[in-house]
């Protein structure tokens, strides 16, 4: 179990520094507006729905298949895309 949660961290690292290097101007109005709607709400299984999303956005902004099927493979939550 170790093993994956160390596997999800590189990952998940890595689709963030995919997204900071990638992300479009799309990409980033898309985390944009689900930061702002997380700050917005105190519903705690909003703010969760919108943290999936938000890591979606992010691997998605990374635009790298590979990231994004492996972190699916292993489970990773919020990633249904």
């Amino acid at each position: 179990m170790l093993e994956i949660f160390e596997t999800r961290a590189i990952l998940e690292s890595s689709a963030a520094y995919g997204a900071a290097t990638r992300a479009t101007p799309i990409d980033l109005a898309r985390l944009q507006d689900l930061h702002e709607r997380s700050q917005a709400t105190d519903d705690p299984a909003e703010v969760r729905r919108l943290f999936n999303h938000f890591h979606d956005a992010v691997r998605n902004a990374a635009h790298n298949r590979t990231i994004t099927t492996l972190l699916r493979t292993t489970g990773t939550p919020g990633s249904a895309n």
